[in-house]
């Protein structure tokens, strides 16, 4: 008498290969969309929190920055300007959670009357080459497709 082999045949294994397959082309999609839209999120938040110390610093000192020029948040909390130097108490209430998926820039002009605020994904992130949101002293937003 011969006895009956149990176990799966080529066939079934290929039908359960083929199943995984196409649910994983269905679900990661998906959770990289979330991820793209939770660091969005993230970058929003960091930005009204921003042109808030930025209100909060005009309301003392009557301008929105020591000088007219680019500020560079740094990953150890202080302001770089483009024109060299820093700024370690500049805007001190600014505590944006996560650091490691955006750089945060502030550009006052017009004699510390004007400013705007811009997250900008960094490179090599899974936000790299994404809109630049930015936010204004008007409350005005940009880009449209991002707020």
């Amino acid at each position: 008498m011969l006895k009956e082999k149990q176990g799966f045949t080529l066939i079934e294994l290929l039908i359960v290969i083929i199943v995984i397959g196409i649910l994983s082309a269905i679900a990661i999609p998906n959770y990289l969309g979330a991820q793209k839209k939770a660091a969005r999120a993230e970058a929003k938040s960091n930005l009204q929190s921003l042109a808030l110390a930025l209100e909060q610093y005009y309301a003392v000192n009557n301008k929105y920055g020591p000088t007219d020029d680019n500020y560079t948040f740094s990953d150890v909390g202080t302001w770089t300007k483009s024109g060299g130097g820093t700024e370690t108490n500049y805007l001190e209430s600014f505590k944006p959670g996560n650091q490691r998926l955006y750089d945060y820039q502030v550009s006052i002009s017009n004699s510390g009357q004007d400013f705007v605020a811009k997250a900008i994904p960094k490179a090599g992130t899974k936000v790299a080459g994404d809109l630049q949101p930015w936010i204004d002293q008007d409350n005005n937003r940009g880009p449209n497709g991002f707020w």
